[in-house]
């Protein structure tokens, strides 16, 4: 089977709010309807991310970060260039992003691209619901992938 050039992934806990928010972009209706790419959803286990990609792939990644910005705030980083992501930036998951990021370095197992949103959350408590501020990054961040998407295959043709 032929490894899928563009991937999208999203991490994140659907049960704890503004945790979920890289799930929630994964899978509005604009990336979903993209022919051609393929789209993970992951639970917050950032050594899953290893398994995600191949040398070759095309990576966008979406995840919820807590810093002392303000809620809504959205942090682009190239993963190739920063493979140690800002200490200002803490994933609320076990492994986060960073960890991973330093792991697939030393086992030379990066994408040939990583594009990372990260995205300030203001509630990660046990719910569903996205706050304002996160729920309108969302559609900002969606709008931004898919000219990265965009960007990536015009690259690829030439």
């Amino acid at each position: 089977m032929m490894q899928t050039p563009v991937q999208v992934i999203g991490i994140g806990n659907e049960y704890r709010c503004d945790d979920s928010v890289g799930l929630v972009v994964v899978r509005t209706q604009e990336i979903q309807n993209i022919q051609g790419i393929q789209c993970h959803e992951l639970q917050g286990d950032g050594i899953a991310l290893l398994d995600c990609w191949t040398a070759d792939s095309h990576v966008i990644l979406i995840d919820a970060v807590s810093s002392g910005s303000k809620p809504g705030t959205i942090f682009r980083c190239d993963g190739k260039q920063t493979v140690t992501i800002s200490e200002s930036l803490f994933s609320s998951h076990l492994c986060g992003i960073a960890e991973a990021l330093q792991l697939a370095q030393t086992l030379q197992h990066l994408p040939a691209s990583l594009s990372i949103y990260g995205i300030v959350g203001e509630n990660f408590e046990i719910g569903t619901e996205l706050s304002p501020a996160v729920q309108s990054a969302v559609k900002s961040v969606t709008i931004e992938i898919l000219h990265k998407i965009q960007t990536i295959r015009q690259t690829m043709l030439h």
